[in-house]
């Protein structure tokens, strides 16, 4: 009996000795108002035209549209073949999605008819889409983080020609302007200043979102940490890693998702079931949901939609 109760008290001991505290920041106030629920469903991509209209991802093959608010909905593309990821629209008619298989498709009607376009690339996947207009579109590629060559793609035609830059391994790409963007990588950030003509490296440390304010202040994360720049990208000063509550063994796969930003002045993502707002002074704040959502597009200056688990928001900073 002295021996079962020294294994519990063992056990207790070294659970209690790995939990932490963690990072908890000041709340700070968010509106909620409840849209649809997809019972059953983890929505792992969306795109939101506006607080009524939008497209989302319910599985690797299948992609629902709304037009009142998730109220209701019906499906708009499937591809048995598919392995669906970003989805990006210039309007309410144009729109793209990215099919990891090295596939797009494009709708020029709102989501009621796709066009397949087979892009040519070998040694890596499509990952991430930013299009400029409906004609100017650019492309992330890369994959397993193993392999470090990926490349950019751009397109001037809506996506029925390309031009491919080979580069670093790529998951994720944005843009400033017409002219300057960047792309990020488990091999560090490539940026542009001629729209996509050339790309230079900026730094070698690994990347996951990415996200310019300017031509001088942006940010990247990487994991729970979040690094900073106020030159350009010349030099990355480390702000924070975050620690998650109650944390208690093991690796924490948690990650910064969805860098964003609020009146294009404070930083906003997404960590777990908490926005976190970080002002241009660099204080922190959270706002903690009752459950999971991992996502956040922004549809206004200070509006969002938060989604992942069945439940979309809409969220009011």
């Amino acid at each position: 009996m002295k021996k079962i109760s020294l294994v519990f008290i063992t056990i207790y001991l070294l659970i209690t000795g790995c939990e932490t505290p963690g990072d908890k920041f000041t709340r700070f106030h968010v509106k909620e108002t409840s849209l649809g629920t997809i019972k059953g469903h983890d929505l792992s991509n969306a795109f939101f035209i506006n607080e009524q209209e939008g497209f989302a991802s319910i599985s690797k093959d299948t992609i629902l549209k709304t037009t009142d608010g998730w109220k209701t909905f019906t499906k708009s593309l499937a591809d048995t073949a598919a392995l669906f990821d970003g989805i990006q629209f210039v309007n309410k008619n144009v729109g793209f999605v990215v099919d990891r298989n090295n596939y797009i498709f494009k709708t020029i009607d709102g989501g009621n008819s796709w066009e397949k376009l087979k892009i040519n690339i070998s040694g890596a996947s499509l990952q991430d889409i930013k299009c400029l207009n409906q004609d100017t579109i650019f492309i992330a590629a890369g994959g397993d983080p193993k392999i470090k060559n990926g490349y950019v793609l751009k397109s001037v035609n809506g996506g029925q020609t390309w031009d491919t830059t080979r580069t670093m391994n790529l998951s994720h790409i944005s843009f400033l302007d017409g002219s300057t963007g960047y792309a990020s990588g488990p091999y560090g950030i490539i940026k542009t200043t001629d729209s996509g003509k050339t790309w230079d490296t900026i730094s070698a440390l690994r990347s996951d979102d990415i996200l310019f304010l300017d031509e001088n202040r942006g940010y990247f994360s990487d994991k729970r940490s979040l690094y900073q720049t106020i030159d350009g990208g010349r030099t990355w000063k480390l702000m924070k890693t975050i620690i998650n509550p109650h944390w208690i063994m093991g690796e924490d796969f948690s990650k910064i998702e969805c860098l964003n930003t609020i009146n294009n002045k404070d930083l906003i993502f997404t960590l777990n079931a908490r926005l976190i707002k970080v002002t241009s002074d660099q204080k922190w704040f959270q706002y903690e949901f009752t459950r999971p959502y991992y996502q956040l597009q922004m549809i206004g200056q200070n509006k969002g939609i938060v989604y992942g688990f069945e439940n979309l928001i809409l969220v009011d900073f």
